[in-house]
This record gives C-alpha cells, structure tokens and sequence, in this order.
C-alpha cells in the first residue's frame, strides 16, 4: 500500500512568517515550500555576482530617470500569485514601477524582475533550474 503525502499549499504573507535558519535556503514554488541546505559562497561565486551587479549597475545610471534598480543577494521577488511563487535571485533587475510600488520595509518585490542572474553552484540540480527557468 502507498501513501501519497499531501502538499500543503502557502501563500507569501505565510512563507515569510517562517523562522529564519541561516543554514537553510528557502524558495516557495508553485505555494510549495522548498528547502535546501545552504552552502558557502566561494570567491568565484561572490566575484561573478559582484561583477554582474556592477555592470548592470553601471548601465543603469546610464538610464533616463526613472530607473529601475539592481538588486543582489538573493533579493526575494514573488514572481507568480496563485499559487505563490517567491525565489531569491543572485542578481536581479527590477523596473522602475516596481521599484517605486516596493515599501521600505517590504520582505520582497511583488513581481517579476525584467533581468534574473543566477550563478550555479556545485549543489544545483538539472531540475532546479530548468523548474527555475521556466517559472
């Protein structure tokens, strides 16, 4: 006989109610939560991040007020509602409109990034990120 796990479904506001753990990385796909461990940046990630965000920072004030804004550090952006779909992204574009409708205490962007980086890790899976990709 099989047992078939029932997926409680979470929205946002409920995703960012849960505790912190600093040795955990959280992502809620489709209202799913999933977790997976952490692992240490090395150089090589954190200089590609750190270049990556320079250049487009770079580009950016080249940009007719209003800009948008270049965020880094998997900065959380909820990129599908109903169900929920929230990720942190290395390195990540938003628009000008976005940015503006972001309060300051905000724990995530409501929307979608125009440009998402993400540098892979040894960790990643094929799954992952072609799930990621697609979303």
């Amino acid at each position: 006989m099989s047992e078939n796990a029932t997926v409680v479904l979470m929205n946002s506001e409920e995703f960012f109610r849960l505790p912190d753990d600093p040795n955990v990385r959280q992502r809620l796909m489709r209202g799913e939560l999933r977790e997976d461990a952490v692992t240490k940046r090395n150089p090589n990630h954190s200089g590609a991040t750190a270049a990556l965000s320079r250049l487009i920072g770079n580009w950016v004030v080249q940009q007719p007020k209003p800009r948008g804004k270049v965020y880094d550090g998997e900065a959380y952006f909820r990129i599908r509602r109903d169900p929920d779909t929230n990720v942190g992204i290395d390195v990540a574009y938003a628009s000008a409109e976005l940015v503006a409708a972001t309060g300051r205490k905000a724990k995530f962007l409501d929307g979608p990034p125009v440009l998402a980086v993400e540098v892979l890790s040894p960790h990643d899976t094929n799954e992952d990120i072609e799930e990621a990709v697609e979303e």
